[in-house]
């Protein structure tokens, strides 16, 4: 692993949550995405993990986003490059997001906001559209519909979320007690980064630990390229 340092991000004012943005070989796609994530309200620190990637990523990030922190693997982890962005992570919750995936503006804050309120809410699973009709995701309208027990102010507790974590927001601070998994095991069976082991530990936890979706928190999700759906193995999430 490589951590390129760059410039302080003046505009990065937020020390409440981070952004983890993962990528592989899709750079024109990663610039479209930061251009939308620099361009939010809450200016929440980027951290760019680039999983490899065999295109000129790291050198365009480098050039066109000098306050964004960059992170390069020297292979390509598969999903658990996440671990990598969250090691650099200093405020208390980290959004997540792919280089074709977005936070909406004042999705973030509202998420801050409601894990500040609710101490046993652990993490939040956004709405996500998919899109430029912003069409609902189907797999969100499903778990929606959760049958555990809905609160007005959060919405449905879930037993489990969404394996991709590009659409999660988290608590920092529950990483390590959470998984019980070490990142070698993670990285060597190719699966879902460590949000995805929580889901193991949410539901004999669920007194403790709440993980909700349907809430206004939103991700705006484009569609897929052709790249991502040729290589399965080496995209970003």
């Amino acid at each position: 692993m490589t951590a390129l340092a760059c410039a302080v991000n003046d505009n990065a004012v937020n020390d409440k949550i981070s952004i983890v943005l993962l990528t592989h070989s899709r750079v024109g796609e990663l610039c479209r995405t930061l251009g939308h994530l620099l361009d939010l309200p809450e200016k929440p620190p980027i951290i760019v993990v680039d999983n490899c990637s065999i295109d000129n990523t790291a050198e365009r990030v480098q050039a066109a986003f000098p306050t964004v922190k960059l992170i390069c693997t020297e292979r390509n982890l598969g999903a658990a490059g996440r671990n990598l962005g969250v090691d650099f992570v200093q405020t208390p919750y980290v959004a997540f997001c792919d280089d074709d995936t977005w936070w909406a503006p004042g999705a973030l804050d509202t998420a801050v906001e409601l894990l500040d309120r609710h101490a046993r809410l652990s993490v939040l699973n956004a709405r996500i559209v998919v899109g430029p009709q912003q069409m609902p995701d189907p797999t969100c309208a499903a778990m929606a519909s959760s049958p555990l027990a809905y609160h007005d102010d959060i919405g449905p507790l879930l037993a489990g979320f969404m394996a991709a974590p590009s659409s999660c927001v988290q608590k920092h601070s529950e990483k390590p007690a959470a998984t019980g998994k070490n990142f070698s095991l993670v990285a060597k069976k190719r699966c879902w980064p460590w949000i995805f082991w929580m889901q193991a530990d949410i539901s004999p936890m669920h007194q403790h630990w709440w993980c909700i979706t349907g809430h206004p928190v939103c991700a705006i999700h484009t569609s897929a390229s052709g790249l991502r759906r040729a290589t399965p193995s080496g995209h970003a999430g």
